[in-house]
C-alpha cells in the first residue's frame, strides 16, 4: 500500500489536508480530505432561491482548489476511487472551501465531532455557540451537507475503516467531558464568552429567539445520535441524514444576520465568528490513523484539528503509551500554535504546520523538539509561512520508506 498526502498553505488560519490510501491489489483507493478551509474566502448567494452559489477566493485558494481538484481527478479516475471528507470542527477555515470540491466532485461520507453530553452545563452551552456557528456561515454549511451523501457524528471511541488495512480511531471528543481536567475550564471559558455574546448582540435582539429555536433542533439531533452512539457500544460513527439538519438552516438566519449588520457594521459578525472560535476548539476531533495488520497496531498520522494545550495534555494521560512511537506524519495542533504532552510522544517523519496569526520561536521549538531525528529515518518540520505545498509518499507500510517529498516554496 502506497500513501499521499498533500498538505496545502491556504493563508492565515487556513487548513487544507489531501491523504490518498493506494492499494496495489486492485481495490478501491480512497481518498480523505481532512479539513478544507481558508479564513479569507468569501462565500454569498447568487440568487434569492437558493439554487446557485459562488465562492469567491483569492488566487492563493483558487490554486489549491485546482490542484486538490487535479490530484484527485489523475490519482482516482483511473480506477473505483471513494472520496470521504473529515472537518475536525465547524470552525470557518477548517470548510470554507470544501464547496469547491463538490462542485467537481462526489463525497460519499462526511464526518464531523460530537458534543459531549456531560457536564450537562457544557452541552447546553456548546450546542448554544454551535448553533451559533450555523448561523454565522448558513450558505456554506447548507451546500456542503446537502452535497454529500452521508452526514456522520463521532465520538471518541469510534472508528472509520479505511480498508482492509488502515482504520482512524476517534481520540476526541469524549462522550463525558472530564469535570476537574477540562469541564471546569471550558464553562469558565463559555461565561466569559456568553457576557461577550450578550455585549454584541443586546438583550432584546430577536436573534436570540432565533438561537433558541435552533438550539432545539440541534439538541435532537445530537441527543438522538448519543443514543445511537451508545447502543452500537461507541464503534461505529452515527449517521445523520441532511434532511435532520434542515430546520437549522431554514427560516430567518440570514434575516437574522443582517440585522446585526445594519445596527452594528460587519464588525459585530467579526466578533461573533472570533467568539464561536474560542468556544468550540475543546471540541476538535483528535484522530490517530493506523495501520492494522493481526497482531500489529501501528500508529500512521496523527491529526489533532484544533484541539487545545488542556486536551492534548488530558489524552497522554488517558491514552496507553504506544510500543511504536515512530509515525509517518503530524499536522501542528491549531495551526502550529498548541502542542500538548500527548503529541510529544511520537516521532514524526514529517510535522506539518499551517500559518497561525504568528509563530513564535516556543511554538516552533516544541515542533522541532517533536520532531527530532529518528534512527535510520530522516525527520522533516515543514511550515507554511515558507511552504505553499508539501507533497510527501510513503511506500512499504507498516515499515515506511519515505520514497518522495515535492515541496514547493513561495
Amino acid at each position: 500500500m502506497r500513501l499521499q498526502i498533500h498538505c496545502w498553505d491556504t493563508g492565515v488560519k487556513g487548513e487544507a489536508t489531501l491523504v490518498i490510501f493506494k492499494t496495489d491489489s486492485g481495490g478501491s483507493h480512497i481518498t480523505h480530505i481532512i479539513d478544507f478551509g481558508a479564513s479569507t474566502s468569501v462565500y454569498y448567494k447568487m440568487n434569492s432561491d437558493d439554487q446557485e452559489y459562488c465562492i469567491s477566493i483569492n488566487s492563493r485558494c483558487k490554486r489549491v482548489v485546482n490542484e486538490a481538484l487535479r490530484v484527485i481527478s489523475n490519482e482516482c479516475s483511473s480506477r473505483d476511487y471513494v472520496l470521504d471528507a473529515i472537518i475536525t470542527h465547524l470552525h470557518y477555515d477548517h470548510f470554507s472551501l470544501i464547496p469547491c470540491i463538490t462542485c467537481k466532485a462526489s463525497i460519499r461520507s462526511l464526518y464531523i465531532p460530537a458534543i459531549p453530553l456531560e457536564p450537562q452545563k457544557v452541552y447546553e452551552r456548546a450546542l448554544y455557540f454551535l448553533t451559533l456557528d450555523f448561523i454565522l456561515y448558513r450558505d456554506i454549511l447548507k451546500e456542503v451537507f446537502d452535497k454529500v451523501q452521508c452526514i456522520n457524528i463521532v465520538f471518541r471511541g469510534c472508528e472509520i475503516r479505511v480498508n482492509d488495512k488502515v482504520r482512524v480511531r476517534i481520540l476526541w471528543p469524549p462522550l463525558k467531558l472530564p469535570v476537574i481536567n477540562i469541564g471546569n475550564e471550558v464553562l469558565r471559558r463559555f461565561e466569559r464568552l456568553s457576557k461577550e455574546l450578550q455585549e454584541i448582540i443586546g438583550k432584546d435582539s430577536t436573534l436570540y429567539e432565533a438561537l433558541e429555536a435552533k438550539v432545539k433542533v440541534l439538541k435532537a439531533i445530537y441527543e438522538r445520535q448519543v443514543k445511537e452512539y451508545l447502543r452500537c457500544k461507541g464503534c461505529e460513527p452515527v449517521k445523520v441524514s441532511s434532511e435532520e439538519f434542515s430546520d437549522v438552516f431554514r427560516d430567518r438566519l440570514n434575516g437574522e444576520a443582517d440585522e446585526l449588520v445594519s445596527r452594528g457594521g460587519r464588525g459585530k459578525l467579526d466578533r461573533l465568528s472570533r467568539i464561536v472560535d474560542k468556544a468550540l476548539n475543546n471540541f476538535s476531533l483528535v484522530l490517530q490513523y493506523q495501520y492494522v495488520d493481526q497482531d500489529i497496531v501501528k500508529p500512521l498520522m496523527i491529526i489533532p484539528g484544533d484541539a487545545t494545550q488542556e486536551v492534548l495534555n488530558y489524552l497522554d494521560e488517558l491514552e496507553p503509551k504506544p510500543d511504536i512511537k515512530n509515525v509517518l506524519f503530524l499536522r501542528g495542533a491549531h495551526h502550529g500554535v498548541c502542542y500538548g504532552e500527548y503529541l510529544k510522544r511520537f516521532y514524526p517523519i514529517i510535522t506539518w504546520l499551517s500559518r497561525p496569526d504568528t509563530y513564535s520561536d516556543y511554538h516552533l521549538g516544541y515542533y522541532i523538539h517533536v520532531s527530532h531525528s529518528i534512527p535510520l529515518m530522516p525527520s522533516h518540520l515543514y511550515t507554511a509561512r515558507h511552504i505553499l505545498k508539501l507533497e510527501v509518499l510513503f511506500d512499504s507500510i507498516p515499515l515506511p520508506k519515505l520514497s518522495y517529498i515535492n515541496i514547493e516554496y513561495r
